[in-house]
């Protein structure tokens, strides 16, 4: 433990601004199991991600060839249900979270494939199908209007925090998300899917390092 490396995770981040930097933008607020985009270490580093993926985004988005028709939602489209131009090809890149998918789904395509699928790789292909499902059935512009975003948080959505397409407004339903277990704490890897059998716990030691049932 250091002053400023604890055994806890306490959001306190020395900045000066006023209002203060919060631990969950609005949209991974308004979701279950999201983590927060200032993660960078350890399970669910969406932080990381960020700073890997963000970079490839524009690189996309500047391509001499996508630029004339490229769009990055929010921030270039607005909220509305109807980003595309009115005519001709057009790109948008939005923000995702395959845990949008729910873990039966997950776990049934990764042991539909031989070998079985890597997990992310799997939640991405799954979240590619959900939006193309709702693109095809015509709801998907319905995600990107966000009904009932209030003022405030959508201004800040548009052209600071971002959002996470499928995300609802705070206060409307949350996408159904099933519990899981959680697994074990300090730090231990993630276990496999759901009835998994796990190891049986080590044998606990008594004074003078001998094990229970010991000599």
């Amino acid at each position: 433990m250091t002053p400023t490396l604890t055994s806890t995770r306490p959001f306190d981040f020395p900045y000066r601004g006023d209002p203060p930097l919060a631990r969950l933008r609005a949209t991974e607020a308004a979701m279950t199991g999201v983590q927060e985009t200032w993660k960078l270490y350890g399970a669910g580093s969406a932080g990381g991600q960020a700073l890997v993926g963000i970079p490839r985004v524009r690189e996309l988005r500047d391509d001499p060839e996508l630029t004339p028709f490229s769009r990055v939602w929010p921030f270039e489209t607005g909220f509305t249900d109807s980003p595309a131009a009115a005519t001709g090809p057009c790109v948008v890149h939005a923000e995702i979270w395959p845990g949008i998918v729910l873990p039966a789904a997950v776990a049934a395509e990764t042991a539909a494939t031989d070998p079985p699928g890597i997990r992310d790789e799997v939640q991405v292909r799954l979240m590619c199908r959900w939006a193309r499902d709702r693109d095809a059935d015509g709801t998907l512009g319905a995600h990107l209007l966000v009904d009932g975003l209030a003022g405030g948080v959508r201004d800040a959505a548009r052209h600071e925090e971002g959002w996470i397409l499928g995300c609802p407004a705070p206060g409307r339903d949350r996408p159904a998300r099933p519990r899981r277990d959680p697994g074990p704490r300090c730090g231990a890897a993630a276990q496999g899917a759901r009835g998994t059998p796990r190891p049986a716990p080590r044998p606990s030691r008594r004074r003078g390092g001998r094990t229970k049932g010991g000599g």
